[in-house]
């Protein structure tokens, strides 16, 4: 049989999740193998779900319509809050973002 690249097994799991309709998803990195297009496209569907989805991602554009984010680094939380919240903070979201 056919092996699947790391973002084909990526993709795949992000399907599988999506076709489940769990009220609460997890996303890890769902879509770091992805190009650009391809994120907005999964983004615009996470982003219509009936669901709460914890997702980890580094990008900041795919926190940018999140309820609340949580700035996690070296295992703590640094820093929380909405997306426009914490640009304005000038803090570690809004310079790794």
């Amino acid at each position: 049989g056919s092996k699947l690249s790391g973002g084909e097994r990526q993709q795949a799991h992000l399907a599988r999740a999506l076709a489940k309709k769990s009220k609460i998803q997890t996303l890890d990195e769902s879509t770091s193998d992805r190009d650009i297009e391809t994120e907005t496209r999964i983004d615009e569907v996470l982003y219509r779900l009936d669901a709460t989805i914890l997702m980890v991602a580094h990008r900041s554009s795919l926190a940018s319509r999140a309820d609340y984010i949580l700035v996690l680094h070296n295992g703590g939380i640094k820093e929380h809050g909405t997306h426009k919240n914490l640009l304005a903070k000038s803090g570690r979201y809004e310079k790794d973002g």
